[in-house]
């Protein structure tokens, strides 16, 4: 089944569509297609997200090498930023034969976060790393992924430690630990 291109925009909040979504009242047409799925026709408004920092903005829009580098590599940008890693009960037997692999889980998608500092004699990752110097952080990055530019991977790192909530939160935990000469702190991030 193929519902075409999801080029359609919704009027009153801009959000992408396929045509097969709009809405079958008096005034939707092929030619001017109204939705209601995304902002309850216009009864829903949310607020304009903030800016992204500058660097951000030019890697996602600019036409320079390293901005056109980064969007290829993206992905594996995004996974040496990662403060977890992700937990299931993954089933492959769906992945037998040809076609496209899928991924099916059973239970819940979780995230693992382990602890505040590696094991002794291992190298920090996910979270851990957002607790180091900038400059360690960036070269323990670059060990799993030399394919990346290493003066980019530095800058964003900077910029995820100086403006990432989160990011704040490991490096203040590491700091109470460390201030408290304890054996074992316990931290625990809760949302609402």
């Amino acid at each position: 089944h193929d519902l075409g291109r999801m080029d359609r925009t919704c009027p009153k909040c801009r959000a992408l569509h396929w045509l097969s979504e709009r809405v079958q009242k008096a005034g939707s047409t092929d030619l001017y297609p109204l939705f209601g799925i995304c902002c309850s026709d216009g009864s829903i408004q949310l607020p304009a997200p903030p800016p992204p920092p500058d660097l951000l903005e030019r890697l996602f829009t600019a036409s320079t090498l390293e901005a056109r580098q980064f969007r290829e590599h993206i992905r594996q940008y995004n996974s040496a930023f990662a403060f977890t890693s992700l937990g299931a009960q993954v089933d492959n037997s769906v992945n037998q034969g040809g076609g496209p692999p899928v991924f099916k889980i059973h239970g819940e998608l979780h995230h693992r976060i382990g602890s505040l500092l590696p094991a002794e004699g291992r190298s920090p990752v996910y979270a851990q790393l957002y607790i180091l110097d900038p400059h360690k952080a960036s070269n323990h990055r670059m060990q799993r992924n030399s394919e990346l530019d290493p003066d980019l991977m530095y800058r964003l790192g900077r910029l995820i430690s100086d403006n990432h909530r989160w990011a704040r939160i490991f490096k203040q935990a590491h700091e109470v630990f460390q201030a408290s000469n304890a054996d074992h702190v316990s931290l625990q991030l809760t949302v609402n």
